[in-house]
C-alpha cells in the first residue's frame, strides 16, 4: 500500500500496483467530486473504460493530468493554478496559438 493523501487524522491508501479505480474509489483517492470526474472524462482529461456496467478510471491518466497541471503552474512563473480550475488540453492548445 502507498499513502497518497491524508484526510484529517487518517491516511488514504491505494495499492501501488492498481491501474484502475471505480468512480467512488477515485473520488476518495483524488478528492475530486463525482460531477467533476465525469466532466474531466468528457473533456478527455481522464481516461476510463467500461467493464460490464462499471466505469473504471485509469490511474495513469490521473498521473498525466497532474503532470500537465504542474507543468502549467511552472509555465506561469511557478504560481499554482487556482483550485478547481482545470483547463482541457484542447482549450490550452487553442490559447497558445
Amino acid at each position: 500500500m502507498t499513502t497518497i493523501a491524508h484526510d484529517g487524522d487518517r491516511d488514504i491508501d491505494a495499492p501501488s500496483d492498481r491501474i484502475t479505480a471505480t468512480i467512488a474509489e477515485f473520488q476518495r483517492i483524488s478528492g475530486i467530486g463525482r460531477s467533476r470526474i465525469y466532466e474531466l472524462i468528457a473533456a478527455g482529461e481522464l481516461e476510463s473504460v467500461h467493464l460490464g456496467v462499471r466505469r473504471l478510471i485509469l490511474i495513469d491518466s490521473y498521473r498525466r493530468l497532474l503532470a500537465r497541471l504542474r507543468a502549467a503552474a511552472t509555465e506561469t512563473r511557478g504560481r499554482e493554478p487556482p483550485m478547481g480550475r482545470l483547463v482541457s488540453a484542447e482549450a490550452t492548445r487553442a490559447a497558445s496559438r
